[in-house]
């Protein structure tokens, strides 16, 4: 690695990767991004183990309607925290990573400039896209639980998912 610092905010992705790639060598102090060039970014770990598999956001884009990204504040946790700490970080559980790796797969962070397209994960915003790309009935159903789903936490949500799909 050299010890030469990342140029001006003209490609903030490239910036980004080189203080990646040297997040925990002793070049990483004069590699940093700096904020400006991060807040322009955004992020989403995949899973897979072959090169198709990592050419979308997900697997499956005509089953599943979104993908969720990270924005700049989950972006920096990949640049201070190891790969490991950084998956938890977004929900991933050891085990489950254990049991992909065991499994041949791979994780990769894919990171691309933030656009109107990306919107910010809040109850009201799924609710809004639920509206706009769900038939109707399936919005009214949602709809009728969104007060109480915006007062719980991810674990009571988990929870309450698992044990009504355990009853079926």
């Amino acid at each position: 690695m050299t010890n030469e610092p990342i140029q001006a905010s003209n490609n903030a992705v490239q910036a980004f990767a080189k203080s990646f790639e040297t997040e925990h060598t002793q070049d990483y102090a004069s590699n940093t991004i700096k904020n400006d060039d991060l807040q322009k970014l955004v992020g989403r770990v995949t899973c897979g183990s072959k090169e198709m598999d990592f050419e979308y956001l997900q697997k499956n884009p005509d089953a599943k309607k979104f993908s969720w990204i990270m924005g700049d504040d989950g972006l920096s946790l990949f640049l201070k925290q190891s790969n490991i700490q950084a998956l938890r970080s977004i929900g991933l559980e050891d085990r489950w990573i254990r049991k992909k790796l065991e499994n041949g797969k791979l994780f990769r962070l894919g990171v691309f400039y933030r656009s109107d397209a990306c919107i910010p994960t809040s109850w009201d915003e799924v609710f809004s896209l639920i509206d706009t790309y769900y038939p109707k009935s399936i919005s009214i159903k949602i709809r009728q639980h969104a007060d109480v789903l915006k007062r719980m936490n991810f674990d009571e949500i988990e929870a309450r998912a698992r044990s009504s799909y355990l009853r079926g």
